[in-house]
């Protein structure tokens, strides 16, 4: 069966600010139940920072009939503090995925190397984003290297964070990259790639979406 997704966000919290300020358990659940019956999607990715939050928002989205895609976003943490935030998200992946008999896909995080700190060069998700889009990048040679170490460091994050996020989920896992970001896909059950769509890419996105990088792994269509 094909599945019909949708993003849900449940509150990504970055650079003091939240993208969702009130989560009301009602709101939510009637939004969910909109989202199956009226516009017919199969299946959810239910994002945001807060592990509670998502669990809320999960509970909700399979008792209306779809398939969850938990995916905890966690902003500005650095490498250290981040297997132990995904195994708390596992844990309630874990709960969701055995009171649903299977239907919980765990998503292990949202180009980290960008969100993150501890990778990219910048002190903040905004300065991290001025730093990756500066048109002089390709003539700062020392940034480049840096921009290379740090595309490594996120590498050796995800063995850490697959590691403790499967100590406490039995599902199956993948990660949501970015198209610069060079995961070992072998670390996954799934292959994820947020490939974003602009005026520089539109002739061959389509081409694109089906030469995504699956290694041995089946990706999932968009």
């Amino acid at each position: 069966m094909r599945n019909y997704g949708i993003n849900y966000d449940t509150g990504i919290t970055a650079d003091g600010d939240s993208t969702r300020k009130r989560f009301e358990d009602a709101v939510v659940r009637r939004e969910l139940q909109i989202i199956a019956a009226d516009l017919h999607a199969t299946a959810i990715r239910v994002t945001g920072s807060d592990p509670q939050r998502l669990a809320r928002a999960g509970e909700h989205a399979l008792a209306a009939g779809l398939e969850l895609w938990f995916s905890p976003v966690p902003v500005n943490l650095v490498p250290g503090a981040l297997p132990g935030y995904f195994a708390r998200c596992a844990y309630e992946a874990e709960r969701l995925r055995r009171a649903a008999e299977g239907r919980v896909v765990l998503v292990l995080g949202c180009e980290i190397s960008l969100w993150c700190a501890g990778f990219f060069p910048g002190d903040s998700t905004l300065g991290r984003i001025a730093t990756v889009t500066d048109p002089a990048l390709g003539g700062k040679p020392d940034m480049m290297e840096a921009l290379g170490s740090g595309l490594e460091r996120a590498r050796h994050a995800h063995r850490d964070i697959v590691r403790a996020a499967r100590e406490e989920f039995a599902g199956p896992v993948t990660y949501a990259a970015g198209p610069w970001e060079t995961v070992d896909w072998e670390l996954f059950d799934l292959v994820s790639v947020d490939l974003y769509r602009d005026s520089t890419n539109a002739a061959g996105y389509r081409d694109a979406l089906r030469t995504a990088p699956a290694p041995h792994r089946p990706a999932p269509r968009s």
